[in-house]
């Protein structure tokens, strides 16, 4: 269309280049946005997820009934959020220790949910590991409230 209306100066105008010096950011959903050290959170830190064959360290907030997974604790994006109510915790036992060789029994501990599979965690220590097998045990169920 331009080269035909080339020679039509009230036409011209219309066919300008797009300003693409402009970049457009990545998208982010508003329930990532939330700073990883987040005021009034029932429990955050460092934990070891079992990622494959692999551990990966990352920082944990819990949240509202939210698992918030960061990369660091400074991170203001959360990488993955997880509704927890209605999710099993189970800690491991020693018949499945041989699963995850090279972690302590009792700094090891699964979420899971049926169709959606388990993450599996690992503590830096047992002081650490009931803090947050404690948090998410809350999490994961409703009180029933007496009335």
């Amino acid at each position: 269309l331009k080269l035909r209306y080339r020679n039509d100066p009230s036409l011209l105008p219309r066919f300008k280049k797009r300003d693409t010096s402009r970049t457009v950011g990545k998208y982010i959903p508003q329930r990532l946005k939330l700073s990883a050290n987040a005021e009034e959170s029932q429990m955050s830190g460092y934990l070891k997820q079992k990622k494959g064959a692999r551990w990966k360290t990352n920082w944990f907030v819990l949240k509202d009934r939210v698992l918030y997974t960061y990369k660091a604790s400074e991170d203001t994006v959360a990488v993955e959020t997880v509704p927890v109510l209605g999710w099993q915790l189970e800690t491991l036992s020693d018949k499945n220790f041989e699963l995850y060789e090279g972690m302590s029994a009792g700094l090891v501990f699964h979420l899971s949910h049926p169709g959606r599979g388990a993450i599996v965690f690992c503590a830096e220590n047992d002081n650490f590991a009931e803090k947050w097998m404690t948090a998410l045990r809350e999490a994961t169920t409703l009180e029933e409230s007496t009335a």
